[in-house]
């Protein structure tokens, strides 16, 4: 059980053991979020689903178990469920994830209290429903969250603060028109794009190609791009594909069956990540779909990810 938490890394012929749950603290503190590589989870919360929803499961550990894996990015999407109280719920698609806003925080809370050299960024989206009472609903979770004893942990700022300044802190980066004030204003209908904080970002979504190989061009596109430049742009990037049947699964898509044909997401990745010159500048926010594979230890994306950052150690 301890090879999924602790990764033996070899750095200048010298070997170093580093535990996942707080990788951070070993980085320059002067670095910038948009300096370092981020693995993140795509569709955070669909642990809860069961076999029969397997079409739209993206995750197969809580966010506890991510956080302690090492996962630093999660992908949170929220919906008003009831227009008569101030619940705030995770959804994906149209299915509840069995988990609230307030659960969500709660969660990261409890974590960063344990390691407060960590940083977890939190992408929230809206979905829309037939309540319009989303601003309401968030802010009132947001405010009941950020009592005193709290408000240490939420930060409101810019992606170019370092990790000093951000160390035990959450940060939300916004998708939502409605809250627009709140965390760092992200557009994901742009592929690239300046926030009005004059941020910028480069993005390869989900939806960019319907099939894998495709995608995996141009993922490999944008990690090469991240990994030569050296800037203040954020890179996100998602490793992974919607899926277009019930009888296809994200798990099929990220490590195949046994009887897939075609390339499947994370594996490409490794191969992409092997193929990296010796010292990347960074690879930004890489999204994974089922980051952790149970039937092959071999494949280890989240490990690969948090090595590229290790020639930062301070």
């Amino acid at each position: 059980m301890t090879s999924s938490f602790v990764m033996n890394l070899v750095i200048n012929k010298h070997a170093y053991s580093v535990a996942r749950h707080d990788w951070m603290r070993h980085l320059d503190p002067n670095l910038k979020l948009s300096e370092i590589t981020i693995p993140g989870t795509h569709c955070s919360a669909t642990y809860n689903f069961d076999d029969s929803m397997n079409h739209i499961k993206h995750q197969n550990y809580s966010l506890r178990e991510q956080l302690h894996d090492g996962i630093r990015f999660l992908d949170i999407q929220l919906a008003c469920t009831d227009p008569e109280d101030y619940s705030l719920s995770v959804i994906h698609d149209r299915y509840h994830c069995q988990i609230n806003f307030e659960q969500v925080l709660l969660t990261c809370k409890s974590f960063l209290l344990r390691h407060p050299t960590e940083v977890i960024c939190i992408q929230i989206m809206q979905r829309e429903t037939k309540f319009l009472n989303f601003k309401r609903n968030f802010m009132h979770h947001l405010e009941k969250f950020l009592t005193d004893d709290n408000k240490a942990y939420y930060y409101q700022g810019d992606i170019n603060t370092t990790l000093h300044e951000l160390k035990g802190k959450i940060v939300f980066f916004n998708h939502c028109p409605t809250i627009s004030d709140i965390g760092i204003p992200c557009q994901s209908e742009h592929n690239q794009y300046a926030n009005h904080l004059d941020q910028d970002f480069r993005i390869l979504p989900q939806h960019s190609h319907t099939e894998t190989a495709k995608q995996i061009h141009s993922i490999k596109k944008m990690i090469d791009e991240a990994a030569s430049t050296i800037n203040d742009t954020l890179y996100i990037s998602y490793n992974c594909i919607q899926t277009h049947s019930e009888t296809e699964t994200p798990y099929d898509l990220a490590w195949g069956n046994g009887l897939t044909s075609y390339p499947v997401m994370n594996k490409a990745l490794m191969i992409i990540l092997e193929s990296l010159p010796k010292h990347p500048a960074r690879l930004g926010i890489v999204l994974l779909d089922y980051y952790h594979n149970m039937d092959n230890s071999d494949f280890d994306v989240t490990k690969n990810l948090i090595e590229i950052n290790l020639k930062y150690r301070a």
